[in-house]
């Protein structure tokens, strides 16, 4: 194996298509590949270590998507190894004339204890572990590596390999995350959907009506207006101001004597935004677009229909004629994100989508956030974002903001804030929605279905 040369490169993922030819039938094939990339001439040059992708993944009838998996994780490793070579950390030093052939245990519990430090979530450092072992057993297989001591390895129940992780070993001293807390406290938690929002939002709210059809226009109301899951289902049918196919607001009201009476704890059905700002005050802008508009008609011609039976004024109501409170909300959320994020995983080319959404923890929340880049990426200044989100201030705010904003501007931002009468709080200007979403934003993304 080739020398550990620092600066210049990078272990990089590649996904490529061959045709075969078997019977005059041609056939595509997606094949998973790791390269080193040169950072000064942008090539790819092919690496035999996909030689262990073939071996423990493709060889054995793993999908493209299971293959991927393994080759990123030995990606970030290997780079880890070039930034360490390249600081000329004592314990990888012999790395850099040996190449791969020096490489021993400690190097892999020293990037376990790497990620551990960087806040990674305990399934992710595990993730990546699991992966590491079969790494390690490949090159050891393979008479590559020579490591401190022989990998232990026996047969389960079902006859299943089982490797035991080298990392652990007590002469390591290996990190890992506490597994005292909560799965979803332990995950970093997502602000949007990212890069790929758009679509991203599209096809989840498609998910929604075809999973749990009586939020799905509510999830809309999430994400492209920032309600939250308290003020949602709170929402009465009088509550939607709709001039159809032009403009959407809502009202946000406390409704939970009227719909949640014979609940004991209505904390999740607490509408947040009335904690500050007065009733006749609080209102939010939805951008409305063709999804939103066609989910607006399907939801109002299912409430109508259960008006016969409903004991409701819910606009979000359950099967059995009731409100859908707080924790049912999170429940059928919960389900839709199930079933698009293991749909999402089986889908060629959405590795990416896939690992961001499930490597990281989500609820409804969400919707909030993606809204707050929607307003963004209309070119809205602070200010403005922070008053369609209806804050009183902008703290939330320039946590989605670029660094490079200045003090300066962020104190302006919050001196425009104060001298906004509170009646405008949660209000997108028409003229905005029109020249800066409908005409701008979403005609440049051009995902809509």
């Amino acid at each position: 194996m080739e020398k550990f040369t620092c600066g210049r490169y990078k272990y990089v993922v590649k996904e490529t298509e061959t045709k075969e030819v078997f019977n005059n039938n041609v056939t595509t094939i997606r094949t998973v590949n790791i390269g080193i990339k040169d950072l000064i001439n942008d090539i790819v040059f092919p690496h035999p270590i996909t030689d262990f992708i073939r071996v423990k993944y493709e060889y054995s009838g793993k999908s493209v998507n299971s293959q991927i998996a393994p080759a990123r994780v030995i990606c970030r490793f290997l780079n880890y190894i070039l930034e360490r070579v390249s600081n000329e950390d004592l314990n990888f030093i012999t790395l850099k004339e040996g190449g791969l052939k020096e490489l021993k245990y400690i190097h892999g519990s020293k990037y376990i204890t790497f990620l551990t430090k960087s806040g990674k979530t305990r399934n992710t450092v595990q993730y990546s572990e699991n992966y590491l072992k079969v790494f390690y057993q490949y090159l050891f297989e393979k008479e590559i590596i020579s490591p401190e001591f022989e990998m232990r390895t026996f047969l389960d129940n079902n006859k299943n390999l089982v490797i035991q992780s080298p990392f652990r070993h007590s002469a390591f001293s290996t990190r890992f995350p506490s597994n005292k807390m909560k799965s979803h406290n332990l995950m970093s938690k997502l602000k949007d959907f990212g890069d790929n929002r758009y679509s991203l939002v599209n096809e989840f709210i498609l998910k929604a009506k075809e999973i749990a059809p009586e939020i799905a226009f509510g999830i809309a109301l999430q994400f492209y207006g920032g309600i939250r899951r308290g003020e949602a289902v709170n929402l009465i049918k009088d509550n939607l101001k709709a001039k159809y196919r032009e403009s959407l607001y809502v009202e946000i009201r406390d409704n939970r004597n009227i719909l949640f009476g014979h609940l004991k704890d209505t904390t999740k059905e607490n509408p947040k935004r009335l904690n500050y700002l007065k009733v006749n005050m609080a209102q939010q802008t939805i951008l409305d677009n063709d999804l939103l508009w066609d989910l607006y008609d399907f939801h109002m011609k299912q409430w109508y229909k259960y008006q016969e039976k409903a004991q409701t004024q819910a606009l979000f109501i359950n099967n059995d004629g009731n409100a859908i409170s707080g924790s049912s909300w999170d429940k059928k959320f919960n389900k839709i994100k199930k079933v698009f994020l293991k749909e999402l995983k089986s889908t060629p080319g959405r590795f990416d989508d896939w690992q961001l959404l499930s490597n990281n923890y989500w609820s409804s929340h969400i919707g909030r956030g993606n809204f707050t880049n929607f307003l963004l990426d209309m070119g809205l200044s602070i200010t403005q974002v922070a008053i369609a989100r209806g804050d009183t201030s902008t703290d939330t705010v320039i946590k989605y903001v670029d660094e490079k904003v200045t003090s300066k501007a962020l104190i302006d931002a919050l001196n425009e804030l104060k001298n906004t009468p509170k009646e405008m709080f949660g209000v997108v200007d028409r003229d905005l929605i029109k020249t800066h979403w409908k005409d701008g934003v979403l005609k440049r993304e051009k995902k809509w279905k």
